[in-house]
């Protein structure tokens, strides 16, 4: 009987992000799991100064254009791992843009402005498309009026 090996990750000694911040109880697991790739699979040197944390949480993405204004529509995307400098999250949108505001779904906290660091695409299934995309936290968000 051939069977997938086991590829979860062990998070039994790390707290939730959630709970490490005061946001509360996390969301749970969901089974977009199936398309993310491993944080543990990476080989290559580790490019961020602090540890990854897997973690799924639910975001809001808003491009910036280079006047750091809001450009575009917001889209929803899930975080696959998040650490001390940035996070990587999944969506159906390729980001193709240098800056974005990066915000809780639940609208506790502020909005993040990140750079941008990497997009690519990990699942294709016809017209349905899944980008893996890194980024770096920059600084608050502070709406202009």
């Amino acid at each position: 009987m051939n069977s997938a090996p086991n590829t979860a990750i062990d998070t039994s000694e790390t707290p939730p992000v959630a709970e490490q911040v005061g946001l509360g109880v996390p969301t749970g697991d969901d089974e977009i799991h199936c398309l993310i790739p491993s944080a543990d699979g990476y080989t290559g040197p580790e490019r961020r100064a602090s540890r990854r944390i897997p973690r799924t949480l639910e975001i809001s993405v808003q491009p910036m254009d280079l006047q750091m204004k809001e450009t575009g529509r917001s889209f929803f995307a899930i975080t696959r791992d998040i650490s001390q400098g940035g996070l990587a999250f999944l969506s159906s949108q390729k980001s193709d843009f240098e800056k974005a505001v990066v915000s809780l779904n639940d609208g506790i906290a502020p909005g993040i402005v990140c750079r941008i660091c990497h997009s690519s695409l990990v699942h294709s299934s016809g017209p349905e498309e899944v980008w893996l995309t890194n980024v770096e936290y920059l600084h608050l968000h502070r709406p202009r009026n």
